[in-house]
């Protein structure tokens, strides 16, 4: 039972633990890792109390995120927000990355004020892996070299403002990555949107003759695989499903409110025989055509 206990990450402790051979840190509020094996992380399920952020520069690992599975690979950048809690996680020998931690408070004054970057940070709570082109990774690694240089120039009498300088502007940098990443997400949803519109148009028109999948994605241009995709994320039902919903609703209609016999409802809704039909109609009410023209 102790094995799973969830344990909270903070950064006081985590500065406490570290070696410190291979650690920069900042008081009580940045902590850098040139090296994740030095990352100390000492429990399989633990909270964050504070902003943890990792760039993958080598190898895979795979980890729970608030128990949805998630993996990162070379150029990855995962954020893991105050409150987030992490599982199962498994880390290759070949991965490497450079680690940075920030105190809440201390990540609060550096966004404070700025709304737009604020929003697109909760925006990171849904998409916690960030893929950077090897220039994003490039000159994220430049931004971590000045933070380790001007973490360890101590006598600099400006020290603290300077840092704060870098981390806005690298916290700018990832807020134009993931701009850029929403941007691509909204006009995928808006694709799929009008694709499902026009799926629907199609069904209402053509349900009683055309009940393949393979026809309706070849009139819009696409696979079934793709449009089925599409149409379960947009509707939670698949496209066989829609139909399936069509051509059951005008059944129902057909036996309440006609004096069409059972083999002429059948015959009008294109199916090969009576006891297909009876049979289909069943699986999805529950009762056979003649029950439910009868109640």
């Amino acid at each position: 039972m102790s094995k799973n206990r969830v344990r909270d990450i903070h950064l006081k402790d985590a500065i406490t633990r570290s070696s410190r051979t291979s650690v920069n840190f900042m008081g009580e509020d940045l902590l850098l890792f040139s090296d994740f094996k030095d990352v100390p992380i000492p429990h399989k399920v633990f909270k964050m109390d504070c902003t943890f952020a990792v760039i993958c520069y080598s190898g895979s690992a795979n980890f729970a995120l608030n128990t949805e599975q998630r993996s990162i690979k070379q150029n990855d950048i995962i954020i893991v927000n105050t409150g987030e809690t992490v599982e199962s996680y498994e880390v290759a020998d070949d991965f490497n990355g450079m680690t940075i931690f920030m105190s809440k408070n201390f990540m609060d004054d550096i966004i404070m004020n700025y709304e737009d970057v604020s929003h697109l940070l909760l925006f990171s709570r849904t998409h916690p892996v960030i893929h950077l082109t090897d220039t994003d990774a490039y000159l994220f690694s430049n931004y971590y070299k000045m933070l380790e240089y001007k973490i360890a120039e101590v006598n600099n009498h400006f020290r603290k403002e300077v840092i704060r300088s870098i981390l806005r502007a690298w916290i700018y940098e990832l807020s134009n990555i993931l701009y850029r990443d929403q941007q691509m997400i909204e006009k995928v949803k808006r694709r799929q949107d009008v694709i499902f519109a026009e799926f629907l148009k199609l069904v209402e028109a053509n349900f009683k003759t055309e009940k393949r999948v393979s026809w309706y994605s070849d009139r819009l241009c696409i696979s079934s695989k793709y449009l089925s995709a599409v149409i379960k994320n947009a509707s939670q039902r698949t496209p066989n499903e829609w139909i399936d919903y069509y051509v059951i609703l005008e059944a129902k209609v057909l036996l309440r409110n006609t004096s069409k016999s059972i083999k002429e409802v059948s015959e009008e809704l294109r199916f090969p025989n009576q006891s297909f039909f009876g049979k289909f109609f069943k699986e999805r009410v529950g009762c056979s055509p003649l029950q439910f023209r009868g109640r």
